[in-house]
């Protein structure tokens, strides 16, 4: 089939949102991500006639906590002792992932 849709009957599903976040002056990369997500609005997206780029198109999210409570993760990629982190952030990410780095930090009871 070549011919996809979305329409009122849609539901989403839940999902991971991975993502780099570039900080260019500094040269850092970070990458962030919420791993359990569901879309909070559906799908948007916007064009512009004669635009020289691609539409934009734009995703609210819901984050919700993992089974080990946490709704959002984050690394800086230079402080990353183990780089398979970084090479399997955006297609496996996981807790058992991010543990295994001896991960630390945010808000505790």
């Amino acid at each position: 089939m070549s011919v996809y849709k979305y329409s009122n009957n849609a539901k989403g599903k839940e999902f991971v949102y991975t993502a780099d976040v570039i900080d260019e002056f500094e040269d850092v990369t970070k990458l962030i991500a919420f791993p359990k997500c569901t879309s909070a609005t559906g799908f948007q997206f916007s064009i512009e006639n004669g635009a020289d780029e691609v539409a934009e198109m734009e995703v609210q999210i819901t984050a919700y906590p993992d089974k080990d409570g946490n709704f959002y993760y984050e690394a800086l990629t230079g402080e990353l002792e183990d780089q398979t982190i970084a090479d399997q952030w955006h297609t496996s990410f996981d807790y058992a992932l991010v543990s295994a780095s001896g991960a630390t930090g945010g808000a505790t009871n």
